[in-house]
């Protein structure tokens, strides 16, 4: 989307307490917030009434961003909660041209391997160049009754979503990790974390999510998983990046140190919505 030459973004980050908004314009280094809001709300994420409730968590964030964000062709991006998107690594010996083929494929293989019906799933995936004959390819799905939901709420305020994913999804995209050939980065509120691991060449990367308010518990826990990821894709020790609160950043250098692991500070600032919008 652009205004007077000037491409904005717009990014959501929906949690069951809040739908926060933000609108960005992105820049060579970074980027320069332009509005945000937050909506308040309560058991949004809870099926019963869901719909409604999200509906009015749109139109409430909308309400106090520039009015631009409100064009009919503002394209959003919106990250939910990483428990409510699973992934998972397929193989395929064949793989259809055919988009719909594909995803009827997909969603009766994730299915499967997730012990779910593939109608309530609303999968998405990404295909990497056969190896040894087979496709590989990194599906992710979470429900369609929810998905649904979303998508309805965020259409009666006008919203065009164009992306609906978890951290570890959009955190995949960030210019600061996609420098490097493998690492993990993980981030937290200081309650809610979520953990994302790579290694170049592999598309069975790692993620994992949880809640936590013992910071040393958490720190230790994060370096142990960063570690066993990369020695079991052949690596050493390697890079951890941090997007966590401050009282946060200590805990974690020293759990992380005691493993052999670097320590770095990304994505720094609080505005979770921005972050989502700048990296999709």
């Amino acid at each position: 989307m652009a205004l007077f030459g000037r491409h904005l973004q717009l990014g959501f980050w929906l949690t069951d307490e809040a739908l926060e908004a933000a609108l960005i314009q992105p820049r060579r280094k970074g980027w320069k917030l332009l509005g945000q809001s937050v909506a308040k709300g309560e058991a949004l994420l809870v099926p019963n009434g869901r719909r409604e409730r999200l509906a009015t968590a749109f139109q409430t964030a909308m309400k106090a961003l520039p009015r631009v964000a409100r064009r009919a062709d503002m394209p959003a991006v919106l990250s939910v909660p990483e428990a409510l998107v699973e992934e998972e690594v397929l193989a395929f010996a064949e793989f259809p041209s055919s988009k719909r083929e594909a995803k009827a494929l997909v969603s009766q293989r994730l299915a499967r391997e997730l012990g779910a019906v593939a109608d309530d799933l609303a999968v998405s995936w990404e295909t990497f160049a056969p190896a040894n004959g087979e496709v590989t390819c990194r599906a992710r799905a979470m429900s369609r009754s929810l998905r649904a939901d979303i998508e309805a709420g965020a259409a009666s305020a006008g919203l065009r979503l164009v992306r609906i994913d978890g951290w570890s999804g959009f955190a995949s995209g960030a210019p600061e990790l996609g420098a490097e050939p493998s690492g993990a980065a993980v981030w937290s509120d200081g309650t809610d974390w979520s953990l994302l691991c790579w290694q170049e060449g592999s598309p069975a990367g790692f993620c994992q999510s949880g809640r936590s308010t013992d910071t040393d518990e958490l720190a230790a826990t994060v370096a142990r998983l960063s570690l066993s990821f990369a020695k079991s894709a052949g690596a050493g020790p390697g890079k951890l990046f941090v997007s966590v609160p401050g009282t946060m950043i200590q805990p974690l250098k020293t759990a992380a140190t005691r493993l052999g692991l670097s320590v770095f500070e990304f994505a720094a600032g609080d505005n979770r919505a921005a972050q989502v919008a700048a990296w999709a």
